[in-house]
Parts: C-alpha cells; sequence; structure tokens
C-alpha cells in the first residue's frame, strides 16, 4: 500500500526555522500544539516500522494506541474547555479505541459496552468532579450548594454509585439512625445497592439482580412527590425515557453522550458494543430536542460508536480542520479490518493531505512533512520535493539542515536546487562554494566571465573574490580565475619565474583558460616579456607566439591592433634574446 523510502529514525531538531505564516485555509494548531505534531510523528514513525515488517499485532495496536493518548494528554494539561481541539481530540480517540481499536477484543469477551462506556464519560465529562470538589471545599450545609443536586445528578448519570451515597450522605436531614426510613436514606440505599455487570458473571445471576432492583426502586420511590430532587434522580433510576429528554433540556444541559450512555445505563445494562449504535438512534427518535443540540463533535462521536468508519474519518478532519486526527486513526482502522475494499486507499490519501498540510501551514516542519509524504509513493515524493524547495533558507546551518532531508531520502537533483537557491541569497566566496555543491556549473561560467570582463577596467582586484578555488576540479572557468588571479598575485609580488609558469600552463598545458581571454593573458605577459631577465624559453615563446596567432587569424574576437602589436614586439625580442642566450 505504501512506498518504502530507506530514511534514519534519528529525531533531528530544526530549531533555526522560526513559525511562517500562512495564507492556507487549513486550520492550524496554536503554536503552542506544536509538540502534538513531533509526538505523534515519533508514533508514526514507529507504527509503519510494525506495518512494514507485517500485520500490526493486537497488543501493538493497543500500546501504540495508548502512546497517542499519552502525547494528547500530556499537552491537554489543565485544560477543560470542551471547545479546545486537544481535549476533543483525546475524547474522539478513546472513544474509537473502544469501538474500533479493542473492539473485536471486548466482543471476545462478551461485548458488554457499559463499563467501557462509564469509564469514559467518567474521564472526559469532569464537570461532575469540578462541582463535586466545590461542594466539598464547605465546612457544612452541603445540600445549600447549588452544585449540591446537579453533581448527585451527574454522578448517577455517570454511574458513580459509591460517590452518589456519599453525597447523600452529607446532607444535613440524612437521618443518623439507621432504622428511620426517609426518602434520602432509601436513595442512598439504592444507589448503594445498585447492581453492575462484571466480566464473568452468569448473565441470569445478574439479570435476577437487576430486576430485583428496579422493583425496589418502583416500591420505595413512589411517594416522593415532594421531594422533586430525589424524584427526578428516582426516575432516572427507574430508567424513565422522559426523564432523559429532560436532562437533554437547558435547565440541566448534560451533553447528549452523557445522557445517552445514562439511559444505557438503566434500561438496558447489558447492551453489547454492536448495539450501542442501534439504542442511539432508537434514543434519538424518541427524543424531540434531540437535533437542536447536535453539532459536528457529536457527529464525529456517533459515527465512532456506530461503527462508520469512513464518516468518522471525514468529519474528523472537518470538526479539527486538520489531518492530523484522521491520518493517525486511518492506520488503525486498516490494520483492524475495520475498512472496506473501496476504503482502503483511505491512510495513503490522508497521510498525504496530512504531510501537504504540514508543509504548507508550517514550513518550519518540513522534517515531519517528510516523512509522512515519504510513504506516499510518486505524488508524496514529488510534493515533498517542492516543499523542501519552498522551505525558507535564512543560514548555512539551516540549509545543511534541508539538504539533509534531501539526502535522507535520496532527492539529489532537490539538493542541487536547494543549494543554488540558498547561493543566490550570498555573495562572493559562499556564493561560488553553494554553486558548486548545487552542480550549477552554468551559473558559476556565466558569472565567472562577468568578473573576467570586468577585471581589465577594474582592476585585479575583483578577482580576489575567486581565490580560495585553486584547486577545484569541478568548474574549469572557475579553476581557470583563481589560477589567473594566483599568477597576478605572484607577478605583483615579483614572483616572476613562477608567474611565467602559471601562464605557460594556463595557456599550453591546459584546456581550462577560455580562447576569448587568451589576448588578456598575452597582455598580462608582457612586463615579463619585458623584463630584463628572460623567463620564457624559446620553445615557450613560440608556444606563446602561436598562441597569439591563433587569437588573430580565428577571427572570433575583434582585438584591436594596438593590443596585438605590443605582444608580438615583446615576444619577438623575446625569442631573438633566448636564441642569442642559447647560442653563447
Amino acid at each position: 500500500m505504501f512506498a518504502t523510502v530507506t530514511s534514519s529514525n534519528t529525531r533531528e531538531e530544526f530549531d533555526d526555522f522560526p513559525p511562517t505564516s500562512s495564507n492556507s485555509d487549513v486550520n492550524q494548531l496554536d503554536e503552542d500544539d506544536v509538540s502534538v505534531l513531533y509526538g505523534f510523528h515519533d508514533i508514526f514513525k514507529q507504527f509503519m516500522s510494525h506495518v512494514q515488517s507485517g500485520a500490526v499485532l493486537f497488543d501493538a495496536l493497543v500500546e501504540l494506541s495508548s502512546l497517542f493518548q499519552n502525547v494528547l494528554s500530556e499537552r491537554q494539561g489543565e485544560r477543560d474547555n470542551s471547545k479546545d481541539k486537544l481535549v476533543q481530540m483525546r475524547k474522539a480517540w478513546d472513544l474509537a479505541e473502544i469501538f474500533f481499536i479493542r473492539g473485536d477484543d471486548i466482543s471476545k469477551r462478551g461485548g458488554f459496552a457499559l463499563p467501557y462506556l462509564l469509564k469514559w464519560v467518567s474521564k472526559h465529562f469532569k464537570v461532575a468532579e469540578k462541582w463535586r470538589a466545590q461542594v466539598l471545599s464547605q465546612r457544612d450545609r452541603f445540600e445549600e450548594n447549588e452544585h449540591y443536586w446537579p453533581v448527585i445528578l451527574r454522578l448517577a448519570c455517570q454511574g458513580r454509585m459509591k460517590e452518589v451515597s456519599q453525597m447523600l450522605l452529607l446532607h444535613r436531614e440524612f437521618p443518623t439512625d439507621e432504622f428511620v426510613k426517609t426518602p434520602l436514606r432509601t436513595m442512598e440505599e439504592l444507589a448503594r445497592r445498585m447492581p453492575f455487570y462484571n466480566t464473568g458473571t452468569a448473565i441470569s445471576d445478574f439479570s435476577q439482580r437487576w430486576e430485583s432492583w428496579k422493583r425496589h426502586v418502583v416500591e420505595w420511590t413512589s411517594h416522593f412527590d415532594e421531594e422533586p430532587h430525589l424524584a427526578f434522580l428516582a426516575r432516572i433510576f427507574r430508567g424513565d425515557q422522559k426523564a432523559f429528554e429532560d436532562l437533554c433540556s437547558e435547565q440541566y444541559a448534560l451533553q447528549w453522550e452523557e445522557v445517552l450512555i445514562a439511559n444505557l445505563l438503566y434500561s438496558n445494562p447489558l447492551v453489547v458494543l454492536v448495539n450501542v449504535g442501534e439504542a442511539i438512534k432508537d434514543f434519538q427518535q424518541r427524543t424531540s430536542s434531540w437535533d437542536s443540540r447536535s453539532h459536528h463533535a457529536h457527529n464525529l462521536h456517533f459515527h465512532i460508536i456506530d461503527h462508520e468508519p469512513l464518516q468518522t474519518l471525514h468529519t474528523a478532519t472537518e470538526l479539527f480542520g486538520s489531518h492530523l486526527f484522521s491520518s493517525h486513526l486511518s492506520f488503525f482502522l486498516h490494520q483492524g479490518n475495520w475498512l472496506s475494499k473501496e476504503e482502503m486507499d483511505q491512510p495513503e490519501k490522508l497521510t498525504l493531505s496530512f504531510g501537504k498540510e504540514i508543509a504548507a501551514t508550517h514550513p518550519n516542519l518540513f522534517h515531519l512533512a517528510a516523512t509522512y509524504l515519504s510513504f506516499c509513493g510518486d505524488e508524496g515524493i514529488d510534493h515533498l520535493h517542492k516543499s523542501l524547495l519552498a522551505v525558507p533558507l535564512q543560514s548555512a546551518r539551516s540549509t545543511c539542515k534541508v539538504l539533509s532531508i534531501c539526502r535522507k531520502y535520496n532527492l539529489s537533483d532537490t539538493a542541487n536546487n536547494v543549494c543554488c537557491n540558498y547561493a543566490m541569497t550570498l555573495e562572493g566566496e559562499a556564493r561560488y562554494s553553494w554553486l558548486l555543491k548545487g552542480h550549477d556549473y552554468n551559473t558559476i561560467t556565466k558569472e565567472i566571465d562577468e568578473l573576467l570582463s570586468a577585471y581589465e577596467t577594474d582592476g585585479e582586484e575583483v578577482l580576489d573574490v575567486v581565490k580560495p578555488f585553486r584547486s577545484t576540479t569541478q568548474c574549469e572557468r572557475l579553476a581557470f580565475a583563481a589560477n589567473y588571479q594566483h599568477m597576478l598575485e605572484l607577478r605583483s609580488k615579483n614572483f616572476l619565474a613562477d608567474a611565467s609558469t602559471v601562464i605557460m600552463r594556463l595557456l599550453t598545458a591546459s584546456t581550462i583558460t577560455p580562447k576569448w581571454f587568451w589576448i588578456h593573458v598575452l597582455k598580462d605577459a608582457l612586463p615579463l616579456l619585458e623584463n630584463e631577465e628572460i623567463f620564457f624559453s624559446a620553445e615557450e615563446t613560440r608556444a606563446l607566439i602561436q598562441c597569439l596567432e591563433e587569437v588573430v587569424v580565428s577571427h572570433c574576437f575583434e582585438v584591436p591592433e594596438d593590443d596585438i602589436a605590443p605582444i608580438r614586439m615583446a615576444l619577438a625580442r623575446n625569442l631573438a634574446r633566448t636564441i642569442i642566450l642559447d647560442q653563447r
């Protein structure tokens, strides 16, 4: 399904790249949450290593899911805002673990859903715990706190009957004499005795205890009309559907997930995982206020509970404004065989979209985008190439880090382009060094030709920039300019013999000297030819004469006669002197 690209698993730090603003329509995670991207990225690499080695075993899936949960929990911190993205992601991921990741395993154990759902609702709907702490912070008269009865109701909806019993015991009218029966004591006893199904218990035994408890609820609470709080709690215990519908109203303002799970708890305690979705639909049809309270987060949870993988992925992307959640969950759905044959390409599609998203919204995190894009075949690699070229190159160090990604994924052409792009931001020696790394010899040749053209009018200082490149073999024109600068330096320091050696090498022993520049080399040889000391032998002088004649005869370059005549005369004199000297 996925293309395999060889890469290192070493995590790299890319602190040189400041956050870059983007005009993308994709809603970005806050910069404070970028560590979520790092955390998911590291776990994604672990996941893919399992995928590439074969099917991912159930225990490994659960362990990897826990790692994702931990990343979300660490970044979630003390946030309890229900609209916070990370809070919503953790809530949805935990629910997906129940219905998708652990679904088959739970079904093998009987499939009873409530133990998992009650744990989920207690963990993620924290108003009850918050209000409970506020009530308990008082020294006395707990029932006078505005949250006293609401918190008892919410605790009961979460199946936390021990805490319900404790809260009722705090009421100042709770009788101290255990033989005195009051509505408070009755409700406390019912809460304390409510049966819960435990794995391994005979269903018939539990059903008998449950029916007995329900009868007691009906019999013992029929006279509670004068106690409205207790009467409503008794209706919840009885499984009164109208009471659960009232919980969705603004008066109680419970989330529909809390209400649904509470409804299952008191009306269908043995519901199995695969039937929870149908129970939701049934309750939805009987609840008139349902539609007005529905929104994307509820829809996401509904799709998860109803085992609708494709809708889950699409809704998550829309809800979170990012492919972060959906792309990673898709791998668990794929490995758990939740995707149909037509949906098997969803992990790669979502991973590609997520890689593009990171590249677009967080260019400074290109190394994270690279990991995801590298697993998406040719299209992913093509987008990775474009993404790396779009990274702002602000220093040599940052450029080297981009190049390390190019090397990791064998993107040699991209690396060359990156080097050239960075070179265009530089001047002088550094510019040529990076152009050499990018193998852009055409640009170097063009710019060196411009330097050589400027040399005659601006002086030899313009060639100082090429001094470090005397030994380069990559670009002939740069090598020539560097050696020519060396000759000028030797001549200026009066090392004339060494200078003449360089001239002969440039004109006769190599092909790196451009012919259009031969005339300039010969002109710069004049001080040596006219010197009292002879630096060119007869044979060397004849070679220089031949070079001059090639310049004249070729007609490729217009050379003024005023330039040729002094050189021809100097060469003739030097040849005569060397012949005379040889005859002595």
